[in-house]
């Protein structure tokens, strides 16, 4: 069937509000109003990355599962954009099937070879560049050119913003 995996930035940036409100809760009010369009005969899961990437919602036609993966993300340190695209690449290739647990072999062949067959594509937000992870972004998207998974990205945020930390009585604001 058809795929797309949301590659989702949660790092600690998103919470900056130059974005209203957050630029995550604005992220993550753009999923629900592209799920909401998206044609039923497609499979959706959800990578959410900051230090590292993990799988939150796997393969599944079933919006809520995705919906609800989406309400529940949380703030972590560092974006590593090249580890959550190879993570996405990983699930486009295999996983688990939600409803059985049963495990999907990974598929050998690129995904995308057939222009009548059923397609597959990375639908990546981020604000930020890569500042953590073992991968960097272009071995990232090599792996899922490779794959034969293109790579849609949605950049989040404004030149001007900022985010502050308050942590142990010190306040820290961060471009």
């Amino acid at each position: 069937g058809a795929n797309v995996i949301l590659t989702i930035d949660s790092s600690g940036s998103m919470f900056a509000k130059d974005v209203p409100p957050t630029r995550l809760a604005a992220a993550q009010e753009a999923v629900r109003r592209f799920l909401d369009k998206l044609p039923d005969r497609y499979r959706v899961g959800v990578v959410t990355f900051s230090s590292e990437a993990q799988v939150v919602a796997p393969l599944t036609r079933d919006r809520q599962v995705v919906r609800d993966a989406i309400n529940y993300l949380y703030p972590g340190r560092g974006t590593a954009i090249g580890d959550a695209l190879a993570r996405s690449v990983e699930l486009a290739r295999g996983g688990t099937v939600p409803e059985t647990g049963a495990e999907v072999p990974a598929q050998e062949a690129p995904l995308n070879d057939d222009p009548e067959g059923p397609f597959t594509g990375i639908l990546m937000l981020s604000d930020g560049a890569q500042t953590a992870g073992i991968l960097q972004p272009f071995e990232g998207a090599q792996r899922a050119k490779s794959a034969g998974i293109p790579v849609y990205t949605v950049v989040l945020g404004t030149p001007d913003g900022t985010v502050t930390f308050d942590r142990y009585g010190a306040s820290r604001t961060i471009p």
